[in-house]
């Protein structure tokens, strides 16, 4: 098997085993958390840029990740104009049961 499969495969295996915990998340979703857990807090900009994506698919991913509690976002406090992106503790709950997850296969 190529590491290309390999890696799909594992990838088959973690979202299985966290569909019940948190709903099935993309890898653009999962990128994000781990970005923002590495970097919390973190501008939009920042992120998109890290990314390579545009302004409102990061902000996609951001309000999904959002709405199941993972990361929270709040306005800079620099320039009120722009939100920052902070993880939040369930967030990092949730990476380290990635992280174990993965680790385990």
């Amino acid at each position: 098997m190529t590491d290309i499969a390999d890696v799909a495969l594992k990838w088959v295996h973690l979202q299985k085993d966290q569909h019940d915990k948190c709903g099935r998340m993309t890898l653009r979703q999962i990128a994000v958390l781990g970005l923002v857990a590495d970097n919390s807090p973190l501008d939009f900009g920042v992120l998109s840029n890290k990314l390579g994506l545009t302004k409102p698919v990061t902000t996609r991913a951001v309000s999904t990740l959002g709405r199941q509690g993972l990361v929270s976002q709040d306005p800079n406090p620099n320039d009120r104009r722009f939100r920052i992106v902070s993880i939040t503790a369930l967030g990092l709950e949730f990476r380290e049961s990635l992280r174990l997850s993965a680790d385990a296969l």
